[in-house]
């Protein structure tokens, strides 16, 4: 009960911030020049229309939208919030692989898109035997140590809170679609924010320890903004 109020509190003082002038803590919106991060794999359906990002931005109505994921990867999922924080951090580390967990991914209701309010990086050896351990114990310490030592550009690990819950595959266009009628409870109508960021992570590959489940996971991500026309 304590840590949900915390959240809410957090959440609330957050949006309310974005909303004053001069006190926005976002960052400003850049164009993506870079494949490391660039959202080219989003775009949203709205009124039966497809939007893709222009110089990373997503412009769209105050209405019921579905995010479209294209990417190659499997298994996606969001991680959206009020700032652009989670991209931002992952950008300065410049890598297009991140690790992530199996346990990481948020349960919430159907169509409701949860904000995210918190995520971690793990960036040397110390912080992600703690990753690692808190995954699986000692066999994926020694599994995610060996992985980084094959490949050293592997050596980001992340606790990210992402929803995927309501991602379905479209056999069609084989592609992921989510759809969303609210936003962590909120109408998207109601939303009382600007603007949202949200990142995308998508599962290249899991991994385990012999005869265990694979529960770590190689990750590549993108991500763009969400700015409300009125």
């Amino acid at each position: 009960m304590r840590s949900a109020l915390v959240t809410t509190i957090f959440l609330v003082t957050a949006i309310l911030l974005s909303l004053l002038p001069g006190c926005s803590s976002s960052p400003k919106i850049e164009p993506v020049q870079s494949e490391i991060g660039s959202c080219d794999n989003l775009s949203i359906i709205q009124h039966d229309k497809e939007i893709g990002p222009v110089a990373g931005v997503l412009h769209i109505d105050r209405a019921p939208f579905i995010v479209r994921y294209s990417g190659s990867g499997r298994e996606p999922a969001l991680a959206v919030s009020v700032n652009g924080e989670v991209a931002k951090a992952l950008r300065l580390r410049g890598r297009k692989y991140v690790w992530g967990s199996g346990g990481d991914y948020m349960a919430y209701a159907p169509s409701d898109l949860p904000l995210l309010t918190e995520y971690r990086l793990y960036t040397d050896e110390k912080s992600r035997d703690k990753f690692a351990s808190m995954i699986g114990g000692d066999s994926y310490v020694k599994l995610l140590r060996s992985l980084v030592q094959g490949d050293p550009s592997l050596d980001i690990a992340t606790f990210i809170p992402k929803a995927a819950g309501d991602f379905k595959l479209d056999s069609a266009t084989n592609s992921y679609r989510y759809d969303i009628k609210k936003l962590h409870g909120y109408r998207v109508a109601e939303l009382p924010t600007r603007e949202l960021y949200v990142t995308y992570f998508a599962t290249v590959e899991r991994y385990g320890p012999p005869q265990q489940y694979p529960l770590l996971v190689k990750l590549n991500w993108g991500s763009c903004a969400i700015r409300f026309n009125s």
